[in-house]
């Protein structure tokens, strides 16, 4: 049901001008820990979750750019559409496209009472006043401070931010 709600609004916000700064919303609730990195770029999404049962964690990963996904999230499952529903309506609101990095950390009190979850936990941050930066790098110094597991472990894995940081923008060329 993420999935088919997430896909009406996708279309809309694809039509929106690009969002003009760095925004890092969080929230954290039944041992869940969720940081919502939004930033200036074309729809984008990654979801990366994180059980925090070992020292060793290593994040799941799942993403899409601006067409969205045609295959299912096997890495991150219901928890990707459980978070980029709420996203997405965020961006609705706001009447704005961004790339969107949403982490998930899962500490070891959690209780298993599914991804519905995430979507709430993520509908919860986006009520928050985010934190507004000019530049990825203080926008990622700040997620730094708000996870458990280490900011480069969830890089390390990261699909996206590669990507973004390394496409020239038409804007790019205008001299």
């Amino acid at each position: 049901m993420d999935d088919v709600l997430a896909r009406s609004i996708h279309k809309e916000v694809l039509d929106y001008p690009w969002l003009n700064k760095f925004m890092v919303f969080g929230h954290q609730a039944l041992a869940n820990n969720v940081q919502i990195l939004l930033f200036p770029s074309s729809w984008m999404f990654e979801a990366q979750e994180a059980w925090l049962f070992s020292a060793n964690a290593v994040p799941g990963v799942d993403s899409e750019l601006v067409w969205g996904r045609k295959s299912y999230a096997y890495d991150v499952a219901g928890a990707y559409y459980a978070a980029r529903l709420p996203v997405l309506e965020y961006l609705k609101l706001i009447r704005r496209q961004a790339g969107a990095l949403v982490l998930m950390e899962v500490y070891p009190e959690w209780i298993p009472l599914g991804v519905w979850r995430f979507r709430e936990i993520c509908r919860e941050a986006l009520r928050k006043e985010p934190l507004e930066f000019d530049t990825l790098d203080e926008s990622l110094s700040e997620l730094r401070k708000r996870l458990r597991l280490p900011l480069d472990k969830w890089l390390e894995g990261s699909q996206i931010l590669p990507w973004y940081t390394r496409q020239k923008r038409l804007t790019s060329f205008l001299s």
